[in-house]
């Protein structure tokens, strides 16, 4: 049996999913962080580096960044397939548990 008194605090479980919709894409979770800076409220993803916004709300902040996300990962996977180009690769999907 557990000793609670000199228990450590579970670290809250972070995780990076994915799943299939109705209209078969896949849709990625990631953990967006935001702040507010003066007048407006900045936000990054902390698993994808560079991927920043700055807008006047919150909720514009939000939207924005989801917005952000799909850019760079469309961008990152169009700079991939033009530098595969004439070369034998293999795509798959790869599943990374994430804690």
């Amino acid at each position: 049996m557990r000793d609670e008194r000199n228990a450590q605090p579970s670290r809250p479980r972070r995780r990076v999913s994915a799943w299939l919709c109705e209209d078969s894409f896949m849709v990625n979770l990631y953990t967006g962080v935001f702040e507010q800076v003066g007048d407006w409220w900045t936000g990054f993803v902390e698993e994808l580096p560079g991927c920043n916004v700055q807008e006047r709300t919150l909720s514009e902040a939000r939207e924005s960044l989801k917005t952000t996300v799909h850019d760079v990962l469309e961008a990152n996977r169009e700079l991939a397939r033009r530098e595969a180009a004439g070369h034998q690769v293999v795509r798959e999907s790869v599943a990374v548990p994430v804690e």
